[in-house]
């Protein structure tokens, strides 16, 4: 057990930041770990002289422990130690709570509803909960774990986490309905975040909320939503209000997480891969998948041509010079101004080379003197182009 300063005590959250090598876990974490309690409520408990570490009994923090050797109490019951963290992907289906039970019975019938744990019966037996919220009639992705703090990293709105919904509404939508729930939407966050406001917690980032149109069955339209903060408001009733009647509401990513590879109502662990990315950049959204456009699935407006370009133009590379390309002259040839003022005429790709005269009199050219690739008068270097060895082709 470490005791580490003395006096005022932050009460912020400790746990988004990692612990420092060789001090051990902060003892609020360790307990709300186990499951005591809140780890705000924790730390009232250990403030008032409920827990005691090695059996002495700990009143200041922050205090950090290390909870496979220590010996922690609370209220004189040993704390467990901490279990394997389990990190779990569930497809909720429509009408399941995601809560950790029913504590309300069902409009007073005495039936308690179906929760996400109802649905998972993992081997270890791990005490889970899940990671945010989901509203009873919406189904998709929903991550079960019992890593408190990768949870309020997911969750929290300072980090803006993206979350990734599909809507399937009947019939078709206009621009004007997206930018009314655009606006809808945005609305809602900015009252929700001035509620949630704490002088001295700083700016949060920006909402970022898109609205986008994906390709769908006849009949009806699919519109993806990528919310960065957390609204109050429930978002079907945000996208009726915009005047789209909802068939259909799935959550099909959190942060990198993507609904893939589980069938509705089961659920798997996560891969390696996964929970790496997970933890590394939980603020990466998915790859968008390509949007409804004119013409067929595309990322931009695709017409008659198949380019993407207005008119179905290609690619211009501007004018090109008149007769190819430059290193030839002639018919076809490059013709340009170097060419024509040379002694015999523009070279021409159908016949021999021109030989190297400059230096020296017409006539067979004598052999290369020994170091002086070139002969007489040349530069000491080979000369350039396909003939290499200072004699003509041929």
């Amino acid at each position: 057990m470490t005791l580490a300063g003395r006096g005022n005590h932050d009460h912020s959250n400790s746990g988004d930041r990692p612990q420092r090598p060789g001090r051990g876990v902060r003892l609020q974490r360790v307990l709300a770990d186990a499951g005591v309690a809140s780890r705000r409520d924790c730390e009232g408990m250990i403030e008032s002289g409920r827990v005691r570490v090695n059996g002495e009994t700990v009143r200041t923090l922050p205090v950090f422990v290390d909870p496979e050797n220590d010996s922690i109490e609370v209220d004189g019951r040993p704390v467990p130690k901490p279990e394997r963290r389990l990190y779990l992907l569930l497809n909720k289906p429509e009408r399941v709570l995601t809560t950790v039970d029913d504590s309300s019975e069902f409009a007073g019938t005495g039936t308690a509803r179906t929760t996400v744990l109802d649905l998972v019966d993992h081997p270890a037996r791990a005490r889970l909960f899940p990671v945010g919220r989901l509203d009873f009639a919406t189904r998709g992705l929903v991550l079960l774990t019992n890593d408190g703090e990768l949870a309020n990293r997911l969750t929290h709105p300072r980090y803006g986490v993206p979350k990734v919904y599909e809507a399937v509404v009947r019939g078709s939508v206009n621009d004007e309905q997206l930018e009314e729930l655009r606006k809808l939407i945005g609305k809602q966050e900015r009252q929700d975040a001035r509620r949630r406001s704490e002088p001295g917690s700083g700016p949060r980032p920006r909402s970022g909320a898109e609205v986008e149109i994906i390709p769908s069955a006849p009949g009806e339209t699919t519109i993806r939503l990528t919310l960065r903060e957390r609204t109050g408001y429930p978002l079907r009733k945000l996208i009726v209000s915009a005047g789209c009647p909802v068939k259909k509401l799935t959550r099909v990513a959190l942060g990198p997480l993507e609904l893939t590879d589980v069938r509705e109502g089961q659920w798997r662990e996560l891969t390696r891969s996964e929970l790496m990315l997970l933890r590394r950049d939980p603020r990466r959204a998915p790859a968008r998948p390509k949007p409804e456009t004119q013409g067929g699935a595309g990322y931009g407006r695709r017409r008659a041509g198949g380019s993407g370009r207005p008119g179905g133009a290609t690619r211009s590379t501007g004018p090109r010079r008149p007769g190819g390309p430059k290193r030839f002259g002639g018919p076809g040839g490059s013709g340009g101004p170097d060419d024509a003022g040379r002694p015999d005429g523009p070279r021409r790709p159908d016949g021999p080379r021109r030989p190297n005269t400059r230096g020296r009199s017409d006539g067979p050219r004598p052999a290369p003197r020994s170091g002086r690739p070139g002969g007489p008068g040349g530069t000491g270097r080979p000369r350039r182009g396909p003939n290499r060895r200072g004699g003509a082709d041929g």
